[in-house]
């Protein structure tokens, strides 16, 4: 693309006001990108971010970076600044070219005004220039970085980087000769072994993964996991038995090469949400699964689509649309998680998936509304004989029954990571609502929110222990929850875990959580719709709830009768919340 106008590199006096930094930068040859820092204004709210890379034609190229992730290093280095603990920024996605002349990043403040800061990311400048220029413009990176030490150490500012990297860099897979053989030898010495290929993102997934792996070598099965390491760019495999770990980086074709050697059992396709070479993954495993029966888990829907939360180039839930509409809307998203499709043909994926699925031993859902999804984009598993229904176990949960007063100040509970498809825009919106009505009500976020707005509405408390939830809820006291999330969900364990609580939930009419939520006597399915509507929606089902609770006779809410079919536990613990509904 030809060179945009870019806003002018701040002078000393603004520089001074603006603090930031590159954690962590990682490129491969092929483009994939990643990188993590944090920046701050002394007096402005930083209301977006844009990285530019610029190329040695003059040209350059912008994504959209993901700005407002929680960093409690910089909020306890940086503690006079009240924007600090949600400054976080991170990009992963694919670069058009490895070989880039520098990065930037592109600040637009609260005020309107824009800057531009420099980084100390650049690679290699091309062998088309002489060794004078590469040496002048290293030393003009070399001065603004320089400059901007100097500022730092002014300021008396400091975060411990290294000790970031570290934290962001561990279960980095070691590099070690003649790795893959070693672990062939380790599984000869089993009579089982299966293998697990997923993602290292965290969330459901990694956790229904957690437990699958506990299991099976609690059984002495031998268990390998094929996974990426976002922060190096690398694969990694890791051998599981019930002496050992051994967790290792490998070259994905020698690994394939390799496949058949190994004496698998069975294959678990569990998520390759952020793998470089997705096709090149589900081929390989297609081959293998001739042989070796696998089991694929419907965690997302990436088989149906690269974008793997089904929201179009608008940041919107599709629903599965017809192919032509995702033939025209494929080629425009660009960021982010979908540019590691390079080829952006929604045909050729759905092709590549069909193929795959139908050779798969079984499939199992978390939920009927995903099941329905799939065969939406694949009709023709409808045949398939092995579609498995199979909703995730929470009994690990901790049991408990929080107390919440529906008379008290409404302040409505939105729990996990909220970021983008989890609803942060839904969850700013509904502050602003709130700070509208001017009645002192409150959002207390348990965990953290992207893109954090400031309001005297908005509380969010940081990252949180699943344990303590219930008596986090309670300490803050919580009486209305909102699930947010924007995509249909395949299932959802902060609803199961609320539900299991006893606690009022509203939630939108996308996926698992409006199937489960609409079974629940406390619950509230609504239409998608804006925040300023999801409040107005959940102080009306606050305030029937407080009507029913003074209808009802001898102390007991109707809403009782409506648990009966429900698993004895979970309704004793809800028949004792409708009571205490009744009493408040």
């Amino acid at each position: 693309m030809p060179s945009s106008t870019l806003p002018d590199v701040p002078s000393d006096a603004q520089l001074i006001e603006f603090r930031w930094a590159v954690d962590h930068f990682a490129l491969t040859e092929e483009g994939t990108l990643l990188f993590f820092g944090w920046a701050l204004h002394d007096r402005e709210d930083i209301m977006s971010l844009t990285m530019i890379l610029r190329f040695m034609d003059g040209t350059d190229q912008r994504f959209n970076v993901v700005y407002g992730t929680e960093r409690t290093d910089v909020a306890s280095a940086i503690a006079d600044n009240p924007r600090s603990l949600m400054c976080g920024y991170y990009f992963f996605g694919h670069a058009r070219s490895a070989e880039f002349l520098s990065m930037s990043l592109e600040v637009q403040l609260a005020d309107g005004s824009q800057a531009l800061l420099p980084t100390n990311c650049a690679m290699p400048q091309s062998k088309s220039k002489t060794r004078d220029d590469r040496r002048s413009q290293r030393v003009q990176t070399m001065a603004r970085l320089v400059r901007r030490s100097w500022f730092f150490a002014r300021s008396g500012r400091f975060v411990d980087l290294a000790t970031v990297a570290r934290r962001y860099l561990a279960g980095k897979p070691r590099v070690m000769a003649n790795g893959i053989e070693s672990i062939v030898q380790t599984l000869a010495k089993h009579s089982r072994a299966e293998l697990i290929v997923d993602h290292d993102l965290g969330g459901g997934a990694n956790h229904f993964r957690q437990s699958l792996t506990e299991e099976l070598v609690s059984a002495g099965c031998a268990v390998l996991i094929l996974t990426f390491h976002v922060p190096t760019l690398r694969y990694g495999l890791e051998c599981r038995t019930q002496d050992m770990t051994t967790r290792i980086a490998i070259d994905l074709n020698e690994f394939f090469a390799k496949l058949r050697e190994f004496p698998l059992s069975r294959i678990h396709y569990n998520n390759t949400v952020s793998f470089t070479n997705q096709l090149a993954v589900i081929e390989a495993l297609s081959s293998v699964g001739m042989t070796v029966p696998v089991s694929y888990y419907m965690h997302d829907f990436h088989s149906v689509c690269p974008s793997h939360f089904l929201l179009d180039v608008e940041g919107r839930y599709c629903s599965v649309p017809d192919v032509h509409r995702c033939q025209s809307c494929l080629p425009r998203m660009s960021e982010g998680l979908v540019s590691l499709f390079a080829e952006r043909d929604i045909q050729l994926w759905r092709r590549r998936w069909l193929s795959f699925l139908l050779k798969t031993d079984e499939i199992v859902f978390f939920s009927n509304s995903s099941k329905e999804l799939l065969l939406r984009a694949y009709p023709q598993l409808g045949r398939h004989s092995a579609l498995k229904l199979k909703p995730h176990d929470i009994s690990d949960f901790p049991s408990a029954t929080v107390q919440f007063d529906l008379k008290a100040k409404l302040n409505i509970g939105v729990v996990g990571r909220i970021n983008a498809h989890k609803g942060a825009a839904i969850v700013n919106q509904m502050a602003a609502a709130l700070d509208a009505r001017g009645m002192k009500e409150q959002i207390t976020v348990f965990g953290a929110i992207d893109g954090r707005q400031r309001s005297p509405s908005l509380v969010v408390t940081g990252s949180y222990q699943r344990g303590n939830l219930a008596s986090l809820l309670t300490k803050h006291n919580v009486n209305m929850i909102a699930f947010t999330s924007v995509w249909p969900e395949t299932f959802s364990f902060v609803v199961a875990e609320v539900m299991s609580l006893g606690l009022p939930i509203i939630c939108f009419d996308l996926g698992a959580p409006a199937e489960r939520v609409s079974a629940y006597p406390l619950g509230r399915v609504v239409p998608f719709s804006d925040g300023a509507t999801l409040v107005e929606a959940t102080v009306a089902f606050r305030d029937e709830l407080l009507e029913k609770a003074a209808k009802s006779e001898q102390g007991v809410s109707p809403i009782v009768a409506s648990t009966r079919g429900a698993e004895p536990a979970a309704r004793a613990r809800q028949d004792k919340q409708a009571a205490s509904v009744a009493r408040s």
